[in-house]
């Protein structure tokens, strides 16, 4: 799996960053598996500022620590909260973008 996220980087200083590697992104899921293959992709592209968490819970904090230019998640209705709930209470802390990838189940 290759992902290819430097087109999503609106300025040229991100994408700089997001080439040499210096461009944090964090990856929710609840199953490490799925979340060490994500990773082993984004190294794979050359990303290696990556930060996982599995569970929603102080994810505000989370995301203020890490300051993530991305968020990728599956996060439909398979956890505690479904994927509109997680944007709304995301948004209320930060304005990164977030990706949803994966099947709804």
């Amino acid at each position: 799996m290759s992902l290819k996220l430097e087109t999503m980087v609106g300025n040229s200083d991100a994408k700089v960053q997001a080439r040499s590697g210096k461009f944090p992104i964090l990856i929710y899921n609840s199953d490490i598996k799925v979340i060490n293959k994500i990773k082993d992709g984004l190294i794979l592209s050359g990303y290696y500022d990556l930060h996982h968490i599995t569970s929603s819970e102080n994810i505000a904090e989370v995301v203020r620590n890490i300051n993530p230019q991305i968020i990728i998640t599956d996060n439909w209705s398979r956890s505690t909260i479904n994927a509109y709930s997680f944007m709304k209470d995301l948004r209320r802390s930060c304005n990164t973008t977030v990706i949803f990838a994966g099947e709804k189940q």
